[in-house]
């Protein structure tokens, strides 16, 4: 094997390690944030300004737009740090 095709695969691999580090991240960041009671828990902190979780416990789409720039901002957050 030439040198090239050594460093090719070794770039290849660190590649997946960190695909496969950012997609553990984002998959726990999802949990936490389509949680049902991180729906609450946003709807106690800024229930007053929008409706996130209507009266029968589902999920408004306000609530949902919120949820997904929360989790916009954190995995660019995270992308930025790292």
């Amino acid at each position: 094997m030439t040198v090239e095709k050594k460093e090719i695969l070794q770039t290849t691999r660190v590649n997946i390690k960190l695909a496969l580090k950012y997609a553990f991240y984002a998959t726990i960041i999802f949990f936490l944030i389509a949680n049902p009671e991180t729906y609450i828990k946003t709807e106690a902190l800024f229930g007053n300004m929008i409706t996130i979780v209507s009266g029968s416990g589902a999920v408004t789409p306000y609530g949902f737009l919120l949820h997904s720039l929360l989790f916009f901002i954190i995995m660019t957050a995270l992308l930025v740090i790292h």
